[in-house]
């Protein structure tokens, strides 16, 4: 005969394995977003940047460069990178004529798929549009990804420079699809021009984070400072507002093209990652260790009344 308190011994044991597997297959909570800033003070432990690949003391595109090969190269767990399509912002021909675009939203620069002209895709833009920076305007823009489409807008229906009205500008893509997980973001300013990224926020499923401004500016040589945002997945938005300014006058020249620009370098990290065991595999342990107890406690009943 089994006793009572033997009866309520083994609800516990099972009370305490169906809450262990009520954890253990409970779905995953996002993951929280974690920033990092890899050209400013922050960066900078002992007297060099703690973020800094190639060995010159400083983060910039060689490193990221570096990032991307080891990706390409297949080298695990050593923080390579991979575009999956780039939002972009450049000083162009600053106006509305088509020789050089303002706007893209392009390919992975390391797309090596050839084009109808014989050439290599990557970095070029599947989607593109002209658009005429005000000197040291301050422009709204949003990035959107939902996994098959990307969307991309700046400006708004009243901006003027000048006489001209610029508008709003959108651009869409549904060329690139998939998962996500980093955001680089990059800013570029050459001599006298500085080009800032401020109020930047990252949103999905009504969460949103703060990031901060970025921002590059150029004394005597070309300067370039980038933000990484990892933890992210499709389904974000990314809000702020961006800022070229560049110096006027006599002797002075206006940046062009991709002297003065930002990118939002969206695609995926390769991280080495300890394994976790499956949550089939921890229930059939909770559930072996459950029935051990059970037996053990059942005999010393038995031995204890026979």
């Amino acid at each position: 005969m089994i006793s009572l308190r033997h009866l309520n011994h083994q609800k516990a044991i099972v009370a305490l394995g169906l809450v262990t597997l009520g954890l253990v297959t409970a779905p995953t909570q996002a993951q929280a977003v974690s920033i990092t800033r890899l050209t400013d003070e922050s960066a900078i432990s002992d007297g060099k940047n703690k973020y800094d690949v190639d060995g010159d003391g400083d983060y910039d595109d060689i490193d990221f460069e570096k990032q991307m090969d080891r990706y390409s190269d297949n080298i695990k767990g050593n923080d390579g990178f991979k575009e999956l399509f780039v939002a972009e912002g450049r000083m162009g021909n600053n106006s509305l004529g088509t020789a050089e675009r303002e706007l893209g939203i392009n390919r992975d620069v390391r797309d090596t798929t050839l084009g109808a002209d014989g050439k290599p895709i990557g970095g070029k833009p599947v989607s593109a549009a002209e658009f005429i920076w005000g000197n040291g305007s301050l422009l709204d823009f949003v990035l959107e990804y939902d996994g098959s489409e990307v969307k991309y807008t700046i400006g708004n229906k009243d901006y003027k420079v000048g006489t001209t009205t610029v508008g709003q500008r959108s651009l869409t893509t549904t060329a690139f699809t998939g998962p996500v997980n980093e955001i680089f973001f990059r800013t570029r300013a050459a001599n006298n021009s500085k080009m800032t990224l401020s109020d930047l926020v990252y949103s999905i499923n009504n969460t949103t984070t703060t990031l901060g401004n970025l921002f590059s500016e150029g004394k005597g040589t070309s300067d370039v400072d980038y933000l990484r945002l990892s933890g992210i997945s499709a389904g974000f938005k990314v809000t702020g507002k961006a800022s070229m300014s560049w110096a006027t006058g006599t002797g002075t020249t206006m940046p062009k093209n991709s002297a003065l620009a930002f990118q939002m370098k969206v695609g995926n990290s390769e991280k080495k990652k300890k394994k976790v065991p499956e949550p089939t595999a921890i229930a059939g342990i909770v559930l072996a260790g459950i029935a051990m107890a059970g037996s053990k406690r059942k005999k010393e009943i038995e031995n204890a009344e026979g």
